[in-house]
């Protein structure tokens, strides 16, 4: 089966202050009309933290998120083309994604979530 090359960022908001974070998630998500980085790049949010993100946008999204001077990681992975795109990935059904426990180990590995 093919697959297909994708990356997973990991970061974190901790250090900024709250209207900072207001603007970093307008930036991210777009806000007036603008889109954010995510529309431009096509990247499918997995969670509030945590994006998939095609590897030609990979640089962008470094620069991005070090421009904010977010903490993050990144991990490569292979997935089946038609796990990429964001319409595969938001249109789960209801009931747990196929790959949960997949991301809950990869937040559990690089310190995701509430301490």
């Amino acid at each position: 089966m093919k697959r297909a090359p994708m990356n997973i960022f990991t970061y974190d908001t901790k250090h900024l202050e709250y209207k900072d974070k207001v603007r970093f998630f307008y930036a991210l998500k777009g806000r007036g009309g603008q889109p954010g980085i995510i529309k431009e790049c096509n990247i499918t949010q997995l969670a509030k933290t945590v994006l998939l993100v095609a590897p030609e946008h990979e640089k962008r999204v470094q620069a991005f998120l070090k421009e904010w001077e977010c903490n993050s990681k990144m991990l490569r992975c292979l997935m089946r083309p038609e796990e990429c795109g964001q319409d595969s990935i938001r249109t789960a059904p209801k009931e747990e994604h196929p790959h949960a426990e997949r991301l809950r180990e990869l937040k559990k590995k690089f310190g995701g979530g509430k301490k």
